[in-house]
């Protein structure tokens, strides 16, 4: 159970840097994956594991939830559809932290694979360098960021 709370942390400083869904949306999921496990019975589940009720509650809430909700937000972090390659406006800016917290996307400029290889956008601008950032759709239809930021 205590793997599983590492796990749970880990994952959740990942998808706050990575995934397009709010807090609420984030623990709403978790809550999910967290309590579908004390649906089963607990005759044929937990006492035939030899927990009590308290104890099987919990090995759900601290262990089969934070692995269940950590393999979902992995999988669409991972297997994900083409990437859009955008242009951040302002150097070290986090498109993520940005939504999270003005409630809306921050307008960047996109641009094609072949240009952000060609290093044309990588000099220029104001501050000397931009940084790239590549956004996709993930295979649950949240999308996340594929690369944090790539000088060029």
């Amino acid at each position: 159970m205590a793997f599983g709370v590492i796990v749970f942390l880990v994952t959740l400083w990942m998808a706050i840097s990575m995934v397009y869904l709010t807090f609420v949306e984030l623990l709403q999921w978790f809550a999910l994956f967290a309590f579908v496990g004390n649906l089963l019975p607990y005759v044929r589940s937990g006492l035939s594991l030899g927990m009590e009720r308290f104890e099987w509650f919990l090995f759900n809430l601290l262990a089969v939830g934070p692995f269940l909700w950590s393999i979902t937000l992995v999988l669409n972090m991972t297997v994900h559809g083409p990437e859009r390659v955008y242009v951040l406006p302002v150097r070290g800016l986090d498109p993520v932290k940005y939504w999270r917290h003005h409630d809306a996307k921050l307008q960047m400029n996109e641009i094609t694979q072949e240009q952000a290889l060609s290093g044309e956008f990588g000099l220029g601008g104001p501050e000397g360098s931009q940084l790239l950032t590549g956004v996709a759709e993930g295979c649950l239809g949240w999308e996340v960021r594929t690369w944090p930021g790539k000088e060029e």
